[in-house]
C-alpha cells in the first residue's frame, strides 16, 4: 500500500457526481492558515473527477463503486496523518478551520463546532451542542453539523472506520461509534465550517433510505437504548 505522506492533517474532499461545487470546496481546503496538511479528492467509481485533482495539484483517491463510507475509508487507508477532516463537495472550510481544530485537539478525539448555513441568499448559524450517546439515539435530528467535524486517526482506526452499511447517516454512525468505544467528542467555540442547503443534496429526497439507515442504527446500538 502506498502512503502519500505523514502530515498532521489530511483533508478528504468526497464526491461522486459533479454538482458544480468542487472548485469552491477545493479552494477552501487549500486556503488554510495551518500548513502541515494534505488534500485528497476522493470518489467511489467516478474517474472523471481526477481532472479536478490535476487542476489543483492535489492527490486523487479512486475506490471501487461502493458508497460514501467505503470511498472515505479507502482514501484514509492511504494516509498516515494524525487527524482527518472529511469535506463533502458542496461544503466549505474557513481559512482557520484546521488551525482551530489542531489548537483544540486536547478537547476530544472528534471535534465539532458552529456552522454557517447557506441557503440561497439566507445565511444563519447552526450552533454546535454537547452530545452523548443518549442524546443521539433518538435519531430525530443530527445535533452535529458534519462540515465542522475533524477526528483523530487513532480513534478512527480503533473503531474500525466508517461502517460501509451506512451511506447517508455515516456521520451520525461515526459519532455513536466513537462514544460507544469511550472516545470523547469535544465542542470548539466558534465557527468551524460552511454548510450548504440546496436542491441537489444527496439525501434530501431519499426519505426511504434515510428511514432504513435510522432503523439500522437503532438495531446496531440497541444495547445503549435498553
Amino acid at each position: 500500500m502506498m502512503i502519500w505522506g505523514m502530515p498532521k492533517f489530511t483533508v478528504i474532499i468526497q464526491g461522486f457526481n459533479d454538482r458544480g461545487f468542487f472548485d469552491q470546496s477545493i479552494k477552501s481546503a487549500l486556503n488554510q492558515t495551518f500548513k502541515d496538511y494534505e488534500v485528497v479528492l476522493s470518489s467511489d467509481g467516478n474517474p472523471a473527477l481526477e481532472g479536478y485533482a490535476d487542476k489543483y495539484g492535489i492527490k486523487f483517491s479512486l475506490s471501487k463503486p461502493s458508497n460514501h463510507s467505503g470511498s472515505v475509508n479507502h482514501a484514509i487507508s492511504n494516509t498516515d496523518s494524525d487527524w482527518i477532516k472529511v469535506l463533502d463537495d458542496d461544503d466549505l472550510m474557513l481559512p482557520n478551520s484546521l488551525q482551530k481544530a489542531w489548537d483544540n485537539k486536547n478537547k476530544g478525539d472528534l471535534l465539532q463546532g458552529d456552522a454557517v448555513i447557506v441557503k440561497g441568499d439566507e445565511i444563519f448559524i447552526y450552533k454546535g451542542k454537547e452530545i452523548s450517546i443518549l442524546s443521539l439515539l433518538p435519531i430525530v435530528m443530527n445535533p452535529v453539523n458534519w462540515a465542522t467535524v475533524s477526528f483523530s486517526r487513532a480513534a478512527y482506526d480503533s473503531v474500525g472506520g466508517f461502517d460501509t452499511n451506512v451511506h447517508f447517516a455515516n456521520d451520525y454512525d461515526l459519532y455513536l461509534n466513537f462514544l460507544s468505544h469511550g472516545f470523547k467528542i469535544g465542542l470548539i467555540n466558534g465557527t468551524m465550517g460552511i454548510y450548504r442547503l440546496h436542491d441537489n443534496q444527496m439525501s434530501k429526497n431519499l426519505t426511504h433510505y434515510r428511514k432504513l439507515e435510522k432503523e439500522y442504527l437503532i438495531r446496531k446500538y440497541s444495547k445503549f437504548i435498553n
